[in-house]
This record gives C-alpha cells, sequence and structure tokens, in this order.
C-alpha cells in the first residue's frame, strides 16, 4: 500500500428539514447537483472565516447537514458546530453547539440522515445521536448521549447510510447492516441493536462503502471489489441476522484502500499500482463465472490511490499522484481492450487526495498540506498538449483529513483545527478594504505563502494594546490566531527587550495597528516582530540592527524623516544583505521631497496608490495617491545626497530616484484601542504601502531587495494616472507607462518580482481572464477623505509616522 494519509472527502447540503448523508449521495460520486455559491468565477476570493480548534487529533472528513458541521476526533468525542459560524462563536473562532463521547477513537467519518448522525468507533460501536443536539443532550456546555448502539465486535473503518439502512465496515473485512431507526434488531435501555445482516469476513475493510440501486460496493486490502445486496436477500442465509456473499467480485491489480465511487452504471475505484478502474455496476459486462468476478471496462495509463469523484461524465481521480480528469465513459483519450485511458487534463504539481466537484470546480488536496481549486472542465488556467492546469485558488496547510463543500463555504480539516472558507467578504465595509481584498487585488498566494517567514516592524513609542488589537483585527476577518506563546507574534524594544519599553504614545499606536494589520492582511501566515524604540534617529537605526539579530527575513519602516546632509552616514544599518529591507516613499507629495530612509540606495521605497473596484480583467484600477491640495500624496522625487544607484536607469534624476515600487495607501480597515475612542478607524498613508510590500517580499521568500526589482518590471501591474504635484520633469511627480516617481516600477502583482517562491501571471498587465469575476459585484463605497496625520510632529532627531486617520474619526494626539 502506498504511504500516504487518506483525504476522505465529502460533499452535501443544507436545507430546511433535510439530512443529507455525507458526500452528497451514498454512491460517493463527490459531486451535489444544487446551485453553489462558488464557481469558476469567484474561488479565487474565498478567504477564511471562521475555524475551530478541535479537542484531538481528526481521524475523519467534515460532514455538513441542516446548518451543523460534524467532526470526530481521536478524543473519542464527535463535535458538533454551527456551519454559519455564529452560534457559540466569537468573530473568526468558534466552539461546538454540542460534543459526544464514545467509548474510544472516532474512527470512521460521520453519516448524517433523518436527523441523526452515525458515527463508528475503535471500541467496536457503530453509535447514533440526534443530529439537532436535542433528543437525549442536556447541560451547558451542550452533551449528547446516544440514541442506539451497535456492538458489532470489531473496529469500525468507516458508516454509510441509505434507504434507512447504516451501513458498516470493519476491520475483520465484514460489512454490517443496521436498522439505522434503531427499531429491528434493538432491545434494551439504552437501546442496543444488532445487524440486520453481514457478511462472512476477509481481508480488510478499510474505506467507506458506497450505496447504489440496491448494492453495496466495498474495497478491501486484498485488492478487491465487492459487491453485497444492500436489501440482504440475494446470496444471503440465515434468519435474525442474516450472512452475505458477494453478488459478484473483481481484482483491481493493486491495494485498493479508497472509497469506490458509483455514476452512469459504472463502479468506479482507484487500485494503486493497477490504476483507476471502470467496472460495471451491474456486474453484467465482463463478468463471467462462478462465483461471478468481473474484469474493467477500462483503467487509467497510471497508478490511481485516491477515492474519484464524478460529474458530467468526468471523473476525477489521480494518476501517479498527480490530479487527473478522465472520460468516465472510457471513450475520449482512451484506446484498447479493455481500454486503456489518459487524462483530459491533469494538475501542474502535487500529490493529491481524494476530490470533490461543486458547480465546476474541482478541489483536491495533496501531501503537502495544500489545497487547490481547479476549473472543472480544463479550461480556464489550462494549456498545452496533453494538458495541465495550474489551481484557481490555494489554501496552504488545511486539508489534512478532509474537506466538505456547502453552499458557498469550504469546510477543511488538519490535525486539531477546522477552517472554513467563503467567498471575499468584508464585515467592516464601510470601514475600508479587508484582507481578502487585498489578496484579490495582488492575486496573492496569502493562504498558502509565508509559513515560517518573520517580517520585522520597526516603529517609534509603544503601543500597549498592540496584540489585543491585533487579536480583534485577526478575528474579524477569519484568520488564524498569532499567539505570544506559539512563537507567532513578539513585541520588543529597540535592545531587543520585552520590557523596559518607550513611552506610549495614541499617535503611534493608529501607526503601530496599521502596520501590524496590513502584515496580517497579505501575510497571515508570517510570524510578527514588533521593535519599539524611543524615536530619536539612532534608537531607531539601533532597532534594525536589532531586527536582523532577532532573525527578521523582511524590515518594514512606515516612517520618514527629510533627507539632510550627513544622514546617510546611517545606511549602513539599513544595509543587510539577504533581508529586503522596505520603507515608506513619504505623504507631501513631490513637494516635500524624498524622505529617509526610502532614499537609502538599498531600501525598497513604496509610494502609494488609491484602489478602486473597476470593470477590467483584473477587476481592479490603481492611480497615485493624492488630494490634489498637496498634502495626502504619495512621496516621489530625486535625491540630494544619495547616489543613484546602477540598477536605476530613469534620466532626470542623476541621483537616487524615490519610489522603486507601490501599492494601496488609502481606505484601509484597521483595529485600534489605544489613545482615543476604540474600534475601527480608516487609516491610510505610504505608512500602509510599505508593510504590504515588506508582507508580500515574506510570501515570496524574496531575499535579494530592491535591485532585483528593475529586472522584472512586467511582473508588476504598471500604474499610469495621477499626479503628486508639479515638476520640471513629469514621470518624477506624474504617473506614466513604466517607471515613474509616485509609482515607481508598479504595483504587486503575485509575488514573483520579489521572490522566487511562487509564479505571478504571464502578463500582470493583462491579467488571465479568470480574474474578472472576482469582482463580487458592489457599487464602490463611498469612504470619507484621508486629513488627519496620526502623527503630526516629530521631535529633534527623530522621525514622523506616514499614516493618515480618515476625517470622520476623531483626532488622534500627536
Amino acid at each position: 500500500m502506498r504511504g500516504r494519509s487518506a483525504l476522505f472527502v465529502v460533499l452535501v447540503m443544507i436545507c430546511s428539514g433535510c439530512w443529507a448523508q455525507f458526500r452528497g449521495d451514498a454512491a460517493h460520486t463527490g459531486v451535489q447537483p444544487l446551485e453553489f455559491t462558488v464557481g469558476p468565477g469567484n474561488v479565487g476570493s474565498l478567504n477564511p472565516t471562521w475555524s475551530a480548534t478541535i479537542g484531538g487529533l481528526n481521524q475523519t472528513a467534515p460532514v455538513v447537514a441542516a446548518g451543523t458541521v460534524f467532526v470526530g476526533s481521536d478524543d473519542h468525542k464527535l463535535y458538533a458546530y454551527d456551519a454559519a459560524g455564529a452560534k457559540n462563536c466569537v468573530p473568526g473562532s468558534c466552539q461546538p453547539i454540542w460534543t459526544a463521547t464514545t467509548g474510544n477513537v472516532v474512527s470512521a467519518t460521520p453519516a448524517v440522515a433523518g436527523g441523526v448522525v452515525y458515527v463508528g468507533s475503535v471500541d467496536h460501536k457503530v453509535y447514533a445521536f440526534s443530529a439537532d443536539g436535542s433528543t437525549n443532550c442536556s447541560g451547558t456546555p451542550t452533551v449528547c448521549t446516544p440514541l442506539w448502539t451497535a456492538a458489532v465486535g470489531y473496529q469500525i473503518s468507516a458508516v454509510a447510510v441509505a434507504n434507512g439502512v447504516v451501513f458498516a465496515t470493519a476491520s475483520v473485512g465484514k460489512v454490517f447492516a443496521i436498522d439505522a431507526a434503531g427499531v429491528t434488531n434493538c432491545t434494551g435501555a439504552p437501546l442496543v441493536c444488532k445487524p440486520l445482516w453481514s457478511t462472512a469476513g476477509g481481508p480488510i475493510l478499510v474505506n467507506t462503502p458506497a450505496v447504489a440501486n440496491g448494492v453495496v460496493y466495498a474495497t478491501s486490502s486484498d485488492a478487491k471489489l465487492y459487491a453485497y445486496d444492500a436489501a440482504g436477500a440475494t446470496a444471503c442465509t440465515g434468519t435474525t441476522t442474516r450472512t452475505c456473499k458477494p453478488l459478484w467480485s473483481a481484482t483491481v491489480g493493486g491495494a485498493a484502500n479508497q472509497a469506490p465511487a458509483v455514476a452512469d452504471g459504472h463502479v468506479y475505484v482507484p487500485g494503486g499500482i493497477g490504476g483507476l478502474q471502470a467496472f460495471d455496476a451491474a456486474g453484467t459486462t465482463n463478468c463471467s463465472g462462478t462465483p461471478k468476478t468481473c474484469t474493467p471496462v477500462w483503467t487509467s495509463a497510471g497508478p490511481s490511490y485516491v477515492a474519484p469523484a464524478l460529474a458530467s461524465g468526468i471523473v476525477y481521480g489521480d494518476v501517479g499522484g498527480t490530479l487527473a480528469a478522465f472520460d468516465s465513459r472510457g471513450v475520449t483519450n482512451c484506446s484498447g481492450s479493455p481500454a486503456v485511458c489518459t487524462p483530459l487534463w491533469s494538475a501542474a504539481a502535487g500529490t493529491t487526495t481524494s476530490p470533490v466537484v461543486a458547480n465546476g470546480v474541482v478541489y483536491g488536496g495533496a501531501d503537502n498540506g495544500d489545497l487547490g481549486a481547479f476549473d472543472a472542465t480544463g479550461t480556464t488556467n489550462c494549456t498545452g498538449t496533453p494538458t495541465v492546469c495550474t489551481p484557481l485558488w490555494t489554501a496552504g496547510g488545511v486539508p489534512g483529513s478532509g474537506l466538505a463543500i456547502v453552499n458557498g463555504t469550504i469546510y477543511t480539516l488538519s490535525q486539531s483545527k477546522m477552517h472554513a472558507y467563503r467567498p471575499c467578504s468584508n464585515p467592516v465595509a464601510a470601514i475600508g478594504w479587508a484582507p481578502c481584498e487585498l489578496r484579490d487585488a495582488y492575486q496573492l498566494p496569502s493562504l498558502t505563502g509565508g509559513q515560517g517567514k518573520t517580517v520585522a516592524i520597526v516603529d517609534a513609542n509603544h503601543d500597549p494594546n498592540a496584540y489585543s488589537d491585533l487579536a480583534v483585527y485577526r478575528r474579524t476577518f477569519g484568520l488564524e490566531p498569532c499567539d505570544l506563546g506559539g512563537g507567532c507574534f513578539r513585541q520588543v524594544n529597540q535592545l531587543g527587550q520585552n520590557t523596559n519599553y518607550p513611552p506610549a504614545d495614541p499617535g503611534w499606536s493608529v501607526e503601530i495597528s496599521l502596520d501590524l494589520d496590513m502584515v496580517s492582511a497579505v501575510c497571515p501566515r508570517c510570524k510578527i516582530l514588533l521593535i519599539e524604540a524611543p524615536n530619536t534617529l539612532s534608537d531607531i537605526t539601533t532597532a534594525e540592527d536589532t531586527a536582523v539579530a532577532l532573525g527578521a527575513d523582511v524590515i518594514s519602516n512606515s516612517y520618514g524623516t527629510n533627507e539632510t546632509f550627513n544622514i546617510n552616514v546611517n545606511d549602513v544599518h539599513y544595509t543587510h544583505p539577504g533581508v529586503p529591507i522596505v520603507a515608506s516613499s513619504g505623504d507631501g507629495g513631490y513637494a516635500a521631497g524624498p524622505q529617509y530612509p526610502a532614499v537609502v540606495p538599498g531600501v525598497t521605497a513604496v509610494g502609494g496608490t488609491t484602489l478602486e473596484r473597476a470593470a477590467t480583467p483584473r477587476g481592479w484600477t490603481e492611480s497615485v495617491w493624492a488630494d490634489g491640495i498637496n498634502i495626502n500624496e504619495a512621496g516621489s522625487g530625486c535625491a540630494h545626497y544619495e547616489a543613484k544607484p546602477s540598477w536605476q536607469t530613469d534620466t532626470e534624476c542623476t541621483q537616487r530616484t524615490v519610489a522603486d515600487v507601490a501599492a494601496v495607501a488609502s481606505n484601509l480597515a484597521v483595529y485600534d484601542t489605544y489613545g482615543g475612542p476604540p474600534g475601527w478607524i480608516t487609516v491610510g498613508g505610504t505608512s500602509a504601502s510599505a508593510p504590504i510590500v515588506a508582507a508580500i517580499y515574506a510570501l515570496a521568500h524574496g531575499t535579494t531587495g530592491v535591485a532585483d526589482l528593475y529586472s522584472h518590471p512586467t511582473l508588476l501591474h504598471d500604474v499610469t494616472t495621477g499626479s503628486n504635484g508639479s515638476c520640471n520633469s513629469s514621470y518624477l511627480c506624474t504617473a506614466v507607462p513604466g517607471y515613474d516617481g509616485p509609482t515607481g516600477l508598479g504595483t504587486p502583482c503575485g509575488t514573483q518580482a520579489f521572490g522566487p517562491a511562487f509564479t505571478s501571471p504571464t502578463n500582470c498587465n493583462t491579467p488571465p481572464p479568470v480574474s474578472a469575476a472576482l469582482l463580487n459585484p458592489a457599487a464602490r463605497l463611498a469612504r470619507p477623505a484621508m486629513t488627519t496625520p496620526a502623527c503630526r510632529t516629530a521631535p529633534p532627531g527623530g522621525v514622523r509616522c506616514l499614516s493618515y486617520v480618515s476625517a470622520d474619526h476623531p483626532t488622534r494626539s500627536p
């Protein structure tokens, strides 16, 4: 048997009074014929909305029915959560609405039907519980006891429900059929049931059986597929508990350790080295002998190890560990007798585990923990002959043991965590842009990248509420907590101490909250190192060196001061090979001149843009961030004292030119509670742009910094509209095609311009059509102008933060 952890996949529906069995149908086709709200058009905008920590490791896949998510665990419990992430939930995190304890590890993925949820356990029992947590349930928190149990004498591997019967497979190679209502063959108080019938036993049955057209199909460890009469009549003997033999069987050529799927008159089985195989479900074609044995109608031209899914005449499985799509009829891309088939399309990379199909999208997990969503037709993001596809969307480190898709929400399990994803939504839309909107605008792999990378944020003065405010921001947008104890978040002074902080400052608290929130929005898997220094340039430059000493992979600086004679003696602190350093370009427009440290040659100087939704292929448009009165405008200009680096070739400035790149600098939602009325505020400025770009460096595993950006100008979105003032040379203050001062080379388009870890769209100035539908159409929200500086003054020898608070929010003290 090939070494891998199985990913069981379920697709079920929620409706009033409806209790659907896991995976949507007893035949395990992996598809549900409902109109889902997630499809090829908006799958790219899926965003984490809530998560839950299970009491133990997940041994099963999640099941969703009637507004509840059911999860089994190795702590002997079944957990039930509100699928909407509302009941028993704080923003972003949920507790169970009820739990139930079994006698041992919950080893079987739950099955749901008729208001009852069924699970199997290592203690050799099948358990039935009230799915809505009412009957046999009490207490606070609510705990449920079984409606009935059935002891079969062997460890339960999996359960399925069809036509009022629970079918359980067991480690001794038996299938047991039990009355789902707990009536026939059931006695006592508490109620105990015996099977209606069982099979004779044999090799281990390790996966969920499929039930269709009165037949139960089960795979076993002896590389065989067995078909049994679901009614326990044909080929069955005995009275109270009948014993059944197979109607027919088939040898599949390799270890058959995944669940079969039944559709269109065929049963599909992954046969390991024998490939994906299709058999006549009726046991007629290619079948003969007594006892009857069958051979495949068609097989794949490569090994197959995962449970397949079917939709619209296509069966989705794998070939040698790569997601692949086949003609379910065994016609297209098939030849010979019996037919041997090659994929209609396959995924670009990754060892996939059991796929599921919904509304034109096929979802598959990989052994590395990533989840990918692909165009089920093999059209969008697919090229070449043979056709190879790349994902429409990915999420990192989440699929683990299971996946469920219900009415526009994706539920995944990984270890002791459950995650729920929905299309991009913004619970504080009237305040400003949400993380999923930034991720969409810049086509970022935020849910996949950044694991293990540390973004250092250097700021002046102290925010005593930094950690608690960050926690609210992340919960609100469904981002995983960034805990102190887990090493995700560290707050130190300029010397690296977690004490002796500089004085608390209400103006800088806005700046610090903005920096923390923007890094979290763009790279939620990154670690964050917040370094707070007294507001003197000597202390702030000390903080730069401390950031490197403490292991920062990239450093964000969202502050500035005027470039003065001899200030460049501090350049050494902003030059650390292998550690990209980012700084805001300023907020006084061209007239204010370049700001230090953005003007340092080795620093990535980040200008600002105004971001708006647009009916364009990208779905967004950007222009230079400016208010037209030279107050709130992205900084740019020609340095007075810093030499021009060799990689910068613009002609109207003989010294260093600012900026290098840009990002959104307006209408960002930020949560801050120190030094004024607490809560959500709208913040902007190039103070937002810098941490956004720093986090993108972390996503991309960038180490070369600013010089490499100039080698890849086509990997950025070129900004060509807007101005930040007037100047003799138009490109120094006005956006033009190619390089310009206010926006540099452009804004992020994916991550490839910033490092090697991920690829970007082929041409960032003509993005792929799939992005067009990610608009999540809505009129542009009317947001107030940004007029109030968060930090209005700077002490002698100090710096000023470059963030602005919306005019409709109270002014913060400097």
